[in-house]
């Protein structure tokens, strides 16, 4: 009997997630599908196959004609980014793959959809409508509240933008100068959304489930927030104490978008002792969430969306310590220079809070895309701390106290960078 074929979407480092760890892929024939760029990162030790693509045409249909011609039966079709789940969906509806439809998946990458779906279940969500509606008519509830213009399908707070008032919005949107280059200059107006400014704390949520239910999650909440990161400034989050709302009302959003089995990202507003949508992903949060969610629980959550999905796993060896973990990033992608210099990182690097601290070498060139990838921001680490409130404390300071500038190499640093 042949072995079962497992495709795989590939395009987060292969370091990152270590599929080898909990697929076995003498028992599985796994085939990892993507760019010639992306399939060079996977070690030579790995006993699998490599289908390299085209991204920019329609590969889609490549790959399934390749699938057909080969008379390959596939088991399951994994994709662990956020800009492959619709095309993993897409895979599975047309290779007849059981897994998250795209339906499914929808209900976790559209804004809109989303919150339709949690507002249904009853849960507390911002007032939204899509940009063309509220181009088209008068939307009451939204008339005298600050408003957050973001894509329907974003992520890492690309092209938001926030306005006092729907007037300035609708008024910047007709002059075409809201500075997002896909309304401005592309008029792709149904592709974004509108909701109300929400004012509170922002936590996340990052868990697994399975067959529906949530079988372990850990909160954490934000210092600084995404898109501060995206407009130039460090952010990162401290794990907090579980409070059984947010678990009910975490569960309560899973089911209504129907993630069935993998890992989620949810985060919301967290307004005195209620909670408010924001929003969710099916899959693991960005930056040091995975890494801090193992240190917490022994858990990664990358290999129990893996086994999840896979049907590998029964129950899994979760241990959370007492002690919170947490994860910070500074960014880069704004600075003018093309390298960074860091200033006044010294006593933070030797901190006994610092479980792992990443600095781009001075050699490195500074990136101009938004990334939380460790190795690509000037900046980024790993905390262990007794308490969240010396957790949310260090973070203040580690914001406050650390500078990064840029330079061109022509240029003399008045600071040596450490």
């Amino acid at each position: 009997m042949s072995a079962k074929t497992i495709l795989v979407l590939h395009r987060i480092p292969f370091a990152n997630i270590q599929y080898d760890r909990v697929v076995d892929h003498q028992h599985f024939n796994v085939i990892y599908i993507g760019s010639e760029q992306a399939l060079c990162d996977i070690p030579d030790y790995v006993s699998c196959e490599k289908w390299s693509v085209n991204l920019n045409e329609n590969w889609l249909d490549i790959v399934v004609n390749r699938v057909l011609r080969s008379g390959l039966q596939i088991e399951r079709i994994l994709g662990m980014s956020e800009y492959q789940l619709e095309s993993a969906a897409k895979l599975r509806e047309r290779l007849g793959v059981s897994g998250a439809t795209l339906a499914q998946v929808q209900l976790s990458r559209d804004k809109v959809l989303m919150k339709e779906a949690v507002a249904a279940a009853q849960l507390r969500v911002p007032f939204f409508c899509s940009l063309v509606k509220a181009m088209q008519q008068d939307i009451p509830e939204l008339v005298n509240l600050r408003v957050v213009l973001k894509p329907k399908k974003g992520a890492s707070s690309e092209d938001i933008q926030v306005f006092e008032s729907m007037d300035e919005l609708l008024n910047r949107v007709a002059e075409k100068r809201t500075h997002i280059s896909a309304i401005d200059q592309d008029e792709l107006y149904a592709d974004f959304e509108v909701e109300e400014f929400v004012v509170g704390e922002i936590w996340h949520i990052d868990g697994f489930t399975k067959q529906g239910v949530v079988e372990h999650s850990v909160a954490s909440q934000y210092v600084g927030n995404c898109l501060a990161f995206a407009q130039g400034h460090a952010f990162g989050s401290v794990q907090m104490p579980m409070p059984a709302t947010l678990a009910t009302f975490s569960q309560a959003v899973v089911s209504a978008v129907e993630i069935e089995n993998g890992s989620f990202h949810l985060e919301v507003f967290k307004q005195g002792d209620q909670w408010v949508f924001l929003e969710i992903g099916h899959r693991c949060g960005g930056a040091d969430v995975v890494q801090s969610f193992l240190l917490k629980t022994g858990v990664n959550l990358y290999h129990a969306h893996i086994s999840t999905q896979l049907d590998l796993q029964d129950t899994f060896n979760i241990q959370e310590k007492n002690d919170y973990f947490g994860w910070f990033v500074f960014p880069g992608h704004h600075l003018t220079g093309g390298y960074a210099q860091i200033i006044d990182s010294n006593d933070y690097q030797n901190h006994p809070f610092v479980v792992r601290w990443n600095q781009l070498p001075k050699s490195i060139p500074l990136t101009k895309q938004i990334t939380y990838q460790k190795t690509q921001v000037p900046v980024a680490g790993v905390f262990c701390c007794p308490t969240s409130e010396q957790g949310i404390d260090f973070l203040s300071s580690l914001f406050t106290s650390i500078v990064v500038n840029s330079y061109t190499p022509t240029e003399e640093l008045v600071y040596e960078t450490v």
